[in-house]
């Protein structure tokens, strides 16, 4: 009996595959992003990384930039491809598995297609990578190109795997898409490096600024930034200031160079400015009440 079940599983584990691939050469605009996101993804190593990060004598920032890039490139790639996959069909897979069609071999299919067409993808981007960037060999078990596809390929199909859940935990594609886009927003702020949040903060102080008056095009190193700020915050010393701006002029061009103290003074300099601001209006509001 159970051999039964297992192999009706696999008959139409087989069936639903090659429909998913047929679906997907049928769907042109699919077909296209699919064959162009690793091509696009080798172009912009290429525009931004530096072919001797990894063997030159110099300190190896450029050799970690490279590294986040292809990492991130891969995890989104694995993402996107699978964020829509379950949710856009709920529809037909509810009136299959009404008609005695598995859900398990329904999902096994869209996960094992997601992984093929990952696989090819990971290939193209790691042959572009090791084609661009100088890469020392330095493998463990592997040869080191091989141990890069394999690194690439895992990335993907991690991805691809929470794409799926997000895909199925939700009933409509924009919802989903909503849900990707917030989760992008909260690797980059809530677990970036220290300086990307030592910036976030800023920003944050930058807005606060221009909704007080501040011009929307003032630098931040801008002689008049200074004075708008002192203005407009009396309560923060001079010094508090200045370090404000040191903190933010660090974060921007020293990569790395930011902890989680500088990150935490720039919290503290940021509810020092929001709070004296609010005081300041109400003191304004009262003043405009006894006026009239």
């Amino acid at each position: 009996m159970q051999s039964v079940k297992i192999g009706k599983l696999l008959r139409q584990l087989t069936v639903l595959i090659s429909r998913n691939f047929q679906l997907i050469w049928n769907q042109k605009l699919t077909l296209g992003s699919l064959i162009l996101q690793a091509p696009l993804m080798v172009l912009v190593i290429k525009l931004v990384g530096e072919p001797d990060c990894f063997t030159s004598n110099l300190i190896n920032i450029g050799s970690r930039t490279v590294l986040f890039i292809v990492c991130a490139m891969a995890s989104f790639m694995g993402l996107l491809n699978s964020y829509r996959e379950i949710c856009k069909d709920r529809e037909i897979i509810f009136r299959e598995a009404s008609v005695g069609v598995s859900l398990l071999a329904t999902v096994l299919s869209k996960a094992i297609t997601l992984f093929l067409v990952e696989a090819v993808q990971a290939g193209i981007l790691t042959a572009g990578f090791v084609e661009i960037i100088h890469i020392p060999q330095n493998h463990l078990l592997l040869d080191t190109n091989v141990e890069i596809f394999i690194t690439i390929f895992l990335l993907m199909a991690a991805s691809s795997a929470m794409g799926l859940l997000v895909s199925a935990s939700l009933k409509s594609s924009e919802a989903a898409v909503l849900l990707v886009l917030a989760r992008r927003h909260a690797m980059g702020y809530g677990r970036g490096s220290c300086n990307a949040r030592v910036l976030a903060v800023f920003g944050s102080i930058y807005r606060l600024l221009v909704r007080r008056g501040l011009p929307p095009d003032t630098p931040s190193d801008a002689p008049e930034f200074a004075a708008f700020l002192q203005s407009c915050v009396p309560a923060l010393e001079p010094q508090d200031a200045e370090a404000l701006l040191a903190l933010a002029q660090a974060a921007q061009f020293g990569a790395g160079t930011m902890t989680e103290q500088d990150t935490d003074k720039m919290r503290k300099l940021y509810q020092v400015i929001k709070h004296t601001g609010k005081r300041k209006q109400s003191q304004k509001s009262v003043e405009k009440q006894s006026q009239e």
